[in-house]
């Protein structure tokens, strides 16, 4: 499910870097395509969701939330 998600992402973003002409029209697609930028930006999303958490943690803590 993840990876469907990724690659939406992924189209989405080389489609606005495309339409800003930021990115060379025939660039787009590989970017769209390419499984290591998938998979980075998976990795890159789950230390993400990490450091969040951990960061709620810690508000939570200062402010008396957490027990």
């Amino acid at each position: 499910m993840s990876a469907v998600m990724i690659r939406i992402v992924l189209r989405y973003g080389a489609g606005l870097l495309v339409a800003k002409g930021l990115l060379a029209p025939e660039t787009g697609p590989a970017i769209a395509d390419d499984p290591d930028i998938q998979m980075l930006l998976e990795v890159g999303v789950g230390l993400a969701a990490g450091v969040l958490s951990e960061t709620w943690y810690v508000l939570a803590r200062r402010l008396g939330w957490a027990r």
